[in-house]
């Protein structure tokens, strides 16, 4: 369920949400962000083969191409999370790789994201942090 990492390390410039007058402020844009998934519940159309929402902490990573990306990939869940001027998007998949979190945020740079889901999967927020730093 995630690995703890230290605290702020340095990743690659994302000028959307890391600078003077952004809203993750004027710190270094950080290589690891931590998600926490909760609330996510089976929604009206869940079937048994779409398998389970998996809530927790998780560590993305930044992208070493595109560094307003994150993700987690080659594991449960595969999570994804892109900062686009005006537009956060996150994605998590669960092991059956069906999607159970799935948002288009609009604005800047949201710490609460709630999931859009609403038929096999409902409900649930995530929240993002830095190790050791409120953003």
């Amino acid at each position: 369920m995630g690995t703890p990492v230290p605290i702020l390390v340095p990743g690659d410039k994302c000028d959307v949400c890391w600078g003077p007058a952004k809203s993750f402020g004027d710190i270094d844009t950080t290589k690891f962000i931590q998600v926490e998934i909760s609330g996510v519940e089976k929604g009206p159309d869940w079937q048994p083969g779409d398998g389970e929402p998996v809530n927790g902490i998780f560590t993305v990573t930044q992208d070493d191409i595109l560094p307003c990306t994150y993700y987690l990939l080659f594991s449960v869940p595969m999570i994804f999370l892109l900062f686009a001027w005006g537009q956060t998007q996150l994605e998590a998949k669960n092991e059956k790789n069906v999607e159970y979190f799935m948002t288009f945020s609009a604005g800047g740079c949201p710490t609460v994201i709630n999931n859009d889901l609403r038929f096999h999967f409902t409900g649930g927020t995530a929240k993002l942090w830095i190790p050791g730093f409120n953003l």
